[in-house]
């Protein structure tokens, strides 16, 4: 059986790795969607997941941003570095970029969110350092393409927009839109979610739903998480890919969670499982903001 799948690897030709994705993707949905800001507020984020670590080509992805409301633009704007490693950097994507969104409120609970982030990308691959076993991605089990150069710098942009209704919000989002020199197939993603129980004291309730779709792999995960006071934790289902659960607590404008995937696929023995961390600070502007519009992502 081993060497049915072996041989049905061999005939992929031409791969190229999926984008990263956090399970907990509303910890970092400005890499989902440029058209989200967070609580109407500031923040600085940092976020580090571990893919199949007990493999030696596990995957190791860190995102540092920073994201300001500024009246003036009606809006936010950002920044954020991104750095994707695949067996210990002999392959790996590091990123640069900016975003900004404009916020266009059309009544007191409905508003239209545009996003759009321009960025800088440089590609690293030492194909020296692969042994026959570490050229199957652990992302997708397929066997990697030798054939491309070992480095290089391009440019792409990403597009979005969010419709939100209160505490409903439908947001749509395009990624590799414009593309130079670093090909990678266009992202197409649709974000969902709700927030409940906002109105009672000490409890908050969020789900949402996440699908993107890029060439031939498609993506859909689905997360629930329930706050009581300072407290908060939840589960993610990601289809045909893996369960989880995360557990996390917000003080003081500090928000720390720890994330835990079990895969479920044709490497689980091998791999296992995935860790994610997420630190972020939220703090509020001292600038007068009275005519910012007050749309926020969810709370976890």
């Amino acid at each position: 059986m081993k060497k049915l799948i072996i041989l049905l690897l061999l005939f992929n030709s031409a791969i190229y790795a999926q984008d990263f994705s956090f399970s907990q993707w509303q910890k970092s949905a400005q890499f989902v969607n440029p058209a989200y800001n967070f609580r109407n507020q500031n923040r600085i984020y940092y976020g580090l997941k571990f893919q199949q670590p007990s493999l030696s080509n596990s995957i190791t992805t860190q995102v540092l941003s920073y994201h300001t409301r500024i009246r003036q633009i009606g809006g936010f704007i950002g920044g954020f570095l991104m750095h994707d490693a695949y067996l210990n950097n002999a392959s790996s994507i590091s990123q640069i970029g900016i975003d900004y969104n404009y916020v266009l409120l059309l009544s007191r609970k409905f508003s239209i969110t545009f996003g759009v982030s321009p960025q800088l990308q440089y590609r690293r691959f030492n194909p020296n350092k692969f042994a026959f076993q570490d050229q199957i991605f652990p992302r997708d089990g397929v066997i990697n393409d030798f054939n491309e150069p070992n480095q290089a710098f391009g440019f792409d942009s990403d597009i979005g927009i969010v419709f939100r209704y209160s505490e409903i919000y439908l947001g749509f989002n395009t990624r590799h839109l414009l593309q130079s020199n670093l090909y990678r197939p266009t992202l197409y993603s649709l974000q969902i979610g709700n927030t409940f129980l906002r109105k009672f004291e000490n409890h908050l309730l969020d789900v949402g739903l996440l699908a993107m779709s890029q060439d031939n792999f498609n993506y859909l995960v689905f997360n629930i998480s329930y706050q009581f006071k300072f407290i908060y934790g939840g589960i993610n289902y990601q289809i045909r890919n893996n369960f989880g659960f995360h557990l996390g607590t917000r003080f003081k404008g500090f928000d720390i969670s720890y994330q835990y995937d079990m895969m479920q696929s044709l490497l689980t023995n091998a791999s296992g499982t995935n860790h994610e961390l997420s630190l972020s600070w939220y703090y509020k502007s001292k600038r007068n903001c009275s005519g910012c519009t007050r749309i926020s992502m969810p709370d976890f």
